[in-house]
C-alpha cells in the first residue's frame, strides 16, 4: 500500500512546489480575485481619464492585473467643466434611458473614477445612465458593447459628464 501512495505523494509535492509553473497574478484563472469596484469615498484610483482597459485587463500591465481586470471602467466629469464629479452612480440597463433591467449600479470615487472586476455580460448591448450626487441624470441612448468607457470617450467622443 505504501507503495501506491508514494508516487501520488511525490507527484503532489512536486506540482504545488514546481518553479516553472508561471506567476502571472490574477490572469491565471487559478487565482481568482476577489470582488474589486470603485466606491464612494475612496481616492486610490489613478489616470483620470485614461482608458482603464489599457492596463487592467489580461495580458495589460502586471502591476495593474494586481489591482484588478476591469470590466468596466471610465470617468465621469462636471457638466461644463474639466472637474471631475465624486459622487456620482454609473447604472447600465438593458434599455435605453433607464428602462429595462438594471444589471449594475457602481459608485464613483472621489477621483472621478468607476471601475468594477465584476463579470458583466453585454450581451447585445447596456445602456449606460449616470446620475450625478443631486439627482440629475445623463443617459446615452446608443448601446455599449463593452465596459472601456474611456476608449471612446476622451477620445473623440466627448467626456461622460453629468450636472452636479
Amino acid at each position: 500500500m505504501f507503495k501506491v501512495f508514494l508516487p501520488i505523494f511525490a507527484l503532489f509535492f512536486l506540482a504545488i512546489g514546481c518553479s516553472h509553473v508561471p506567476d502571472k497574478g490574477i490572469n491565471n484563472t487559478w487565482f481568482a480575485p476577489e470582488l474589486t469596484q470603485s466606491e464612494f469615498g475612496d481616492d486610490e484610483s489613478h489616470n483620470a481619464g485614461k482608458n482603464c482597459m489599457t492596463c487592467h485587463v489580461k495580458g495589460g500591465d502586471r502591476e495593474a492585473a494586481k489591482e484588478g481586470v476591469w470590466s468596466i471602467g471610465g470617468t465621469v466629469y462636471q457638466t461644463g467643466t474639466t472637474k471631475v464629479l465624486p459622487g456620482s452612480t454609473l447604472e447600465l440597463f438593458t434599455g435605453p434611458n433607464g428602462t429595462g433591467n438594471k444589471v449594475i449600479s457602481l459608485p464613483v470615487d472621489d477621483k472621478g473614477n468607476v471601475y468594477t472586476n465584476k463579470n458583466i455580460s453585454f450581451g447585445t448591448g447596456l445602456f449606460p445612465v449616470v446620475t450625478g450626487p443631486t439627482g440629475k441624470k445623463a443617459a446615452m441612448m446608443t448601446s455599449i458593447g463593452n465596459g472601456a468607457c474611456n476608449s471612446c470617450h476622451n477620445n473623440g467622443t466627448p467626456k461622460i459628464t453629468v450636472e452636479k
